[in-house]
């Protein structure tokens, strides 16, 4: 008897750290270790998992998307001896014995590959534009540490999730339906990330499907030197962050432009591997897309305003030459496109893409 009342008493101690702790949004302390090393990179990854990531693999093995891309991630921030790397991993909410909500995001900080950090932290309703992401960026960043003008560090910025919308945004988090997120809470949240006014990434990769838009290429353009991203499905949001290994070897005898095409050449590579059907990658030189953005500004606008069923907030994208509303003009200048038409159906036949995608109908679900 004595000794099952220990046991209850325990057990209510354990259900009570566990209840403070998942009520607790952001740490009073976050110890971490300032590297000596020579840092010439700053990543940032943000992969999203609160939503239906899961799928099977040829040997009927069930894989979450997010899992295996925040393990790669980690791959790369243990093999990056010259990088400091933030990986935030979104998760989606549980609950512990059914009343106790857990911690629903996750962050690795890393230094010259070593781990410095882990911790968990809360999804605040009120924060959809990445506020807490950036908070912990900048709090902890070597950049407050060094002079980020003189343009000795590289920073990336590398998205895994669903397309990200346009307009709408409900229900991109499976756990907060009623919080929206589009493409102006990410501009809003990547901006964020900044230590500067005038700083920009030297790479932005956008994981994600028909986010390769003028919509989308337009509000990135102030943020970012070069872009990656597919202007139509992308099978399981997934491009390869692996050339990262390569970085420093590739700057010592090639342009950052050269790493960036041979980063995207490596992610499509990989993914006409894996599927048969279409594959897409572009990359977007933000200096020269310019003129072609300006063209189609306006016309651009008018067809995202007659996208049906714009409530569902996912477009499905095609070619633009196709849809035949946008002048295309100077469409090619500043656009590397790596293209395979898929294997079978009626696309098979097409041998090029403009690398710029268009809405042609809605989708109800995200991919």
């Amino acid at each position: 008897m004595h000794l099952i009342q220990n046991m209850k008493k325990y057990l209510f101690f354990l259900i009570f750290c566990l209840a403070l702790a998942s009520c607790s949004s952001i740490p009073s302390k976050f110890e971490s270790f300032q590297s000596k090393g020579n840092i010439k990179y700053s990543i940032i990854y943000l992969i999203h998992g609160d939503g239906s990531y899961l799928y099977h693999d040829s040997s009927g093995n069930q894989i979450n998307a997010d899992e295996r891309m925040l393990h790669q991630a980690q791959l790369v921030a243990e093999h990056s001896p010259e990088s400091e790397v933030f990986i935030f991993h979104i998760k989606p909410k549980e609950h512990f014995l059914f009343f106790f909500p857990l911690k629903d995001r996750e962050l690795f900080h890393y230094q010259n590959g070593k781990l410095i950090t882990s911790m968990t932290y809360n999804t605040e309703e009120s924060y959809s534009n990445l506020e807490l992401e950036s908070r912990y960026y900048k709090r902890y960043t070597l950049d407050n540490y060094m002079n980020p003008k003189a343009g000795a560090i590289k920073k990336l910025f590398l998205f895994y999730g669903h397309q990200i919308p346009e307009f709408g945004g409900n229900g991109y988090n499976s756990s907060y339906p009623d919080m929206a997120f589009n493409l102006d809470n990410f501009i809003a949240g990547l901006s964020q990330f900044r230590m500067y006014s005038e700083d920009k990434f030297d790479l932005v990769v956008l994981s994600t499907c028909n986010n390769g838009t003028p919509g989308v290429i337009s509000k990135l353009s102030p943020l970012a030197r070069y872009a990656i991203a597919s202007p139509e499905d992308l099978h399981l949001s997934y491009i390869s962050s692996l050339p990262i290994l390569e970085l420093n070897k590739a700057l010592q005898n090639h342009p950052f432009e050269e790493f960036v095409k041979q980063f995207a050449q490596k992610g499509f590579d990989e993914l006409t591997r894996l599927t048969q059907t279409i594959v897409t990658v572009s990359v977007y030189d933000m200096n020269k897309v310019t003129v072609f953005l300006s063209n189609v500004k306006e016309s651009y606008r008018k067809l995202i305003n007659q996208t049906e069923n714009r409530a569902q907030n996912q477009i499905i994208c095609d070619d633009c030459i196709k849809n035949g509303q946008l002048n295309m003009t100077n469409s090619d200048y500043g656009v590397i496109v790596f293209y395979r038409p898929p294997i079978f159906g009626r696309s098979k036949a097409l041998s090029s893409h403009s690398g710029w995608g268009c809405p042609q109908s809605s989708r109800a679900n995200p991919q």
